[in-house]
């Protein structure tokens, strides 16, 4: 078969033109694939990214949907696990700092009424709910002295005045020279 070269030239651009199509078709099909792995690559650190940004904000009620099961989905669960944590200390704190207003106005209105039995009644009851113990004491003494004047106790139990011997919570006790 013999062909002229008219004929070898339109052979040549017809060669061209396919090869042209089957390059921009190769790139188009590279393109959207790159875009959707992209994406597919990209989505579960964006929405991480966007629970990362509430908790900064304050927001600890914030979750992700954790789809994969991936190193991904782990740090996913991960950061679920730490907004728990962060969203539990928080409403610890907000309990905290309610108690501590609470005793703050009780001791103010104790204070007011310059009644040292009842200042060291609040103080007892104050320790007691912060520390969150069974029970708890406070004291009263004069700065030159060397004498508890009064004690007073929130919950059951006694006072140790020494090792031996014990004294009612509200009874007034000699602290011992060293």
């Amino acid at each position: 078969m013999e062909l002229s070269a008219g004929e070898l030239i339109s052979e040549a651009r017809l060669l061209w033109y396919v090869t042209l199509g089957i390059f921009l078709v190769g790139l188009a099909a590279s393109v959207i694939a790159s875009n959707s792995v992209s994406r597919w690559v990209t989505r579960p650190i964006d929405e991480l990214l966007r629970g990362v940004e509430a908790i900064a904000k304050g927001n600890f009620q914030s979750r992700i949907d954790v789809k994969s099961r991936n190193e991904l989905g782990a740090l996913g669960l991960a950061f679920n696990q730490m907004a728990e944590s962060l969203e539990a200390a928080q409403a610890r704190n907000d309990a905290q700092q309610t108690r501590l207003r609470d005793l703050h106005q009780l001791g103010s209105e104790a204070a007011a009424t310059l009644e040292l039995s009842r200042m060291l009644d609040v103080a007892a009851h104050g320790l007691r709910a912060i520390c969150g113990g069974q029970e708890s004491f406070a004291a009263a003494a004069g700065r030159r002295e060397n004498s508890i004047k009064l004690w007073l106790r929130s919950g059951p139990g006694e006072v140790s005045v020494s090792g031996s011997r014990r004294a009612p919570a509200t009874t007034r006790w000699r602290r011992r020279s060293a």
